[in-house]
């Protein structure tokens, strides 16, 4: 089945050319990956025996497996018990949700789609030959979170629908579903005889005081449900692509093994062993610190030096640089909305553009006065056109806007969002810290002059160094960028 075009893929053949600091798609730009990683790699290379060079087993390196097992023992409980058969390494997680849902939806079966989503899911669901049903969360400004109504999530259930996917840590949101939504959801996948996939890739980067909780750790929900991990997200290496599915049913397990054999064979062996050394030593913190990370006190288990897991040091890391690029994000003119889990923060951009003239920006409009008008552009194409300018003028602040904006046709998800990526290096943004009054030269200063006269200080479109003094025609849009944003109506 033909997969619909989407911008995403341009978007990053743009950025990978101009070497732009991409704020749109999640990799870090600087070395938060753990070191010990790189050494157990390089020893691999070096010193490893042969058969680390070699094919390992279909369903992945037993030392991987075992590890993993491990692990998910610790943190399902003891309740759940897990197998080797239990799990199956992946290229990538994404190749475990494709594998997964492959297994359980035939042509016409529904898959059940919390929104905004990762845009993959629904592309995965219409390439199977899947209908992609949406349940659009909406922010609340006032309580500062994303609203998600079991009750309402259970009108889409249906006969027809063989899977729901619950993602969470939640992207591109950064919101963290609760033990007691969990549970609801969990009621309503036996009510109608459901599976649940888990994306629970992000689930190291919980940001305090918020607490994740496992899906399959519910009673009954081993078997019903099937748990993505995800070495990319796990310990930062984006380009090895490894993955893996745990499940209790046998029957579903043994199609994900088809599918995933059927489409690689076998995922990467020295990889495999690289992330199996690198998970046992994370194992030994782990079970020495309980859940937050933090060592217990007089545990002999591991020495000063380790009182500390990485994942535990990277997601405080990543908090920070949260925090800092929320303010970075407001003092642009962006309202940056609460994210407490992830790798992005989700921005409402309504009121910039507002203030912004984006009619030459918009698809198949004139220069000047014979562009579009501004009232009359829809919410979707307001925020490509925004993209446009933002990735014209300020090359070095590029973000690209939540999927669902465009595929959600409730009404009830605001449309003016767009995501940005936490792990980068926030200095290479060439913003100025607010403090700089309004210059009003300029035509991007005269969009806010009318705030120019207050004593406060403001900010101001003039404090981007790159912004030009002229107002941009269509030509002096980048042409690479003009040809991908032209397409995508």
């Amino acid at each position: 089945m033909a997969i619909q075009s989407s911008t995403d893929f341009d978007f990053d053949d743009i950025f990978y050319q101009d070497n732009e600091l991409n704020l749109s798609i999640g990799h870090a730009d600087y070395e938060i990956y753990p070191k010990e990683i790189i050494e157990f790699m390089t020893d691999i290379m070096q010193n490893g025996n042969t058969s680390l060079h070699q094919y390992t087993n279909n369903d992945g390196l037993p030392r991987l497996k075992s590890i993993l097992q491990k692990i998910y023992t610790y943190l399902l409980g003891e309740h759940v018990q897990i197998v080797d058969k239990n799990i199956q390494i992946t290229m990538a997680s994404s190749a475990a949700i494709y594998c997964s849902l492959k297994a359980l939806v035939n042509s016409g079966d529904h898959v059940i789609i919390i929104d905004p989503s990762y845009p993959f899911y629904a592309r995965i669901v219409e390439n199977i030959g899947g209908v992609a049903k949406h349940y659009p969360m909406t922010y609340d400004p006032i309580d500062n979170k994303w609203i998600l109504d079991v009750m309402e999530l259970e009108q889409l259930f249906s006969p027809m629908t063989k899977a729901i996917i619950i993602n969470t840590p939640h992207n591109p949101t950064g919101r963290v579903i609760t033990e007691s939504e969990l549970l609801s959801i969990a009621n309503l996948c036996r009510k109608y005889n459901v599976i649940a996939i888990c994306d629970e890739v992000y689930e190291w980067l919980v940001y305090e005081p918020k607490k994740h909780f496992k899906f399959a750790s519910i009673p009954g929900m081993f078997d019903r449900s099937v748990t993505i991990g995800s070495l990319s997200k796990w310990f930062h290496v984006t380009g090895w692509r490894l993955g893996w599915a745990l499940t209790g049913n046998s029957k579903l397990m043994a199609d994900i093994y088809l599918n995933h054999m059927c489409m690689v064979i076998t995922s990467s062996t020295p990889i495999q062993e690289a992330t199996a050394r690198m998970l046992e030593l994370e194992y030994t913190k782990l079970i020495a610190t309980g859940s937050d990370g933090v060592c217990m006190s007089g545990s002999p288990a591991i020495d000063d030096s380790q009182r500390s897991m990485y994942w535990t040091k990277t997601c405080r890391q990543l908090q920070a640089k949260r925090d800092q690029l929320a303010n970075i994000l407001q003092d642009f003119g962006l309202k940056p909305l609460t994210t407490d889990a992830g790798y992005y923060i989700v921005a409402d951009c309504l009121d910039l553009c507002r203030r912004l003239d984006l009619s030459d920006y918009v698809v198949g409009a004139g220069s000047g006065s014979g562009g579009q008008q501004q009232s009359s552009i829809k919410p979707y194409t307001m925020v490509l056109a925004f993209i446009r300018w933002l990735s014209s003028h300020v090359p070095v602040l590029s973000m690209h806007s939540v999927e669902s904006n465009r595929c959600t046709n409730t009404g009830r998800l605001a449309p003016f969002y767009i995501r940005d990526i936490l792990c980068k290096d926030c200095s290479r943004i060439p913003i100025r810290p607010v403090g700089l009054r309004c210059c009003r030269s300029g035509i991007w200063c005269d969009t806010c002059a009318q705030t120019g006269t207050t004593s406060e200080p403001i900010p101001c479109l003039c404090y981007v160094e790159t912004v030009p003094k002229l107002p941009p025609t269509a030509d002096t849009v980048d042409p690479k960028i003009k040809r991908i944003l032209d397409t995508a109506v």
